[in-house]
């Protein structure tokens, strides 16, 4: 029976191993070097954008090497409620950040709604990376966010997976995502 039990303890690591299984921790520094890149060609993309509102892509350098390729749509819709959504595929092709080399595609739509009594920000991202360097592994993605901010207080939700953990496994990654450049 022990023999039996290590055979199949050792399968599924190998299981893990083959489907490029990222654990917590890593999927954590994986999620903030991502992060990073989308948050600062995000802005970069929009101020781009808006400069030349008929752009089809927009390139950006990372800051380790290599690049994230942005294509944008946006709708804006102002009111006594004012609303903006944007929609992003962005192709990473050896992307650096903090030591983590991203590769793939992901999709995300920002859908951002402003009053006076603060700002939702909601954001749905889906797609499939390759990670190298400080992280190694494939992952998916089907991650959703909420970002409620107020005069007094900012929350953030996640919902979904990554890497095929629950979604809350980012929720405590510092990115410090601007919601002025989403």
């Amino acid at each position: 029976m022990k023999q039996l039990t290590t055979i199949a303890l050792a399968a599924l690591a190998l299981a893990l191993v083959a489907c490029g299984g990222i654990n917590e921790d890593d999927a954590k520094k994986a999620w903030a070097a991502t992060q990073k890149a989308l948050d600062t060609s995000a802005g970069q993309a929009l101020t781009a954008t808006q400069a030349l509102y008929d752009m089809e892509a927009f390139v950006n350098e990372c800051t380790d090497g290599g690049q994230a390729t942005f294509k944008m749509s946006a709708d804006v819709n102002v009111g006594e409620m004012t609303s903006v959504d944007f929609d992003y595929e962005v192709l990473f092709e050896d992307c650096g950040e903090d030591g983590v080399v991203t590769n793939g595609t992901i999709v995300y739509a920002s859908a951002v709604e402003t009053s006076e009594a603060g700002t939702l920000v909601v954001l749905d991202y889906d797609g499939d990376l390759t990670y190298s360097g400080e992280v190694n592994g494939e992952c998916e993605v089907a991650l959703d966010a909420r970002v409620e901010t107020s005069a007094t207080s900012t929350s953030v939700q996640y919902t979904g997976s990554y890497c095929g953990h629950d979604g809350q496994v980012v929720e405590d990654v510092d990115v410090n995502v601007d919601v002025n450049q989403i």
